[in-house]
C-alpha cells in the first residue's frame, strides 16, 4: 500500500474512534444516569488516546492529530458524564 491510503486509512479509523461515543455521550447527557459505565474503561482510554496523540504529533500526521483530538474529546466527555452524574 502507498503512503496516501495509509493515510486514509489512519484518517477513517480516527473518525470511527471519534464517532463511536457519540452514542454513549447521548445517553449520559439525556438520561442523566451512568449505570453500566466503567470509569477505568474511561480512564484507560483517555490514556490511551494521550499517548496516540503524542505519537502522531511526533510523525507529524496533521489529521491523524485532529482525529485524535476529536475521540479524545469525546471519550473525555463521557468520562465528565460519570463525575456529574454519579449513581
Amino acid at each position: 500500500m502507498n503512503d496516501s491510503a495509509i493515510k486514509i486509512i489512519g484518517s477513517i479509523a480516527q473518525v470511527l474512534f471519534m464517532i463511536c461515543q457519540w452514542p454513549q455521550i447521548y445517553k449520559v447527557f439525556k438520561l442523566k444516569k451512568t449505570t453500566g459505565i466503567s470509569r477505568i474503561y474511561l480512564s484507560i482510554a483517555i490514556s490511551g488516546y494521550l499517548l496516540n496523540l503524542i505519537y502522531m504529533i511526533h510523525i507529524k500526521q496533521p489529521i491523524l492529530i485532529i482525529g485524535t483530538v476529536m475521540g479524545l474529546l469525546s471519550i473525555s466527555t463521557v468520562f465528565i458524564g460519570t463525575l456529574i452524574y454519579r449513581d
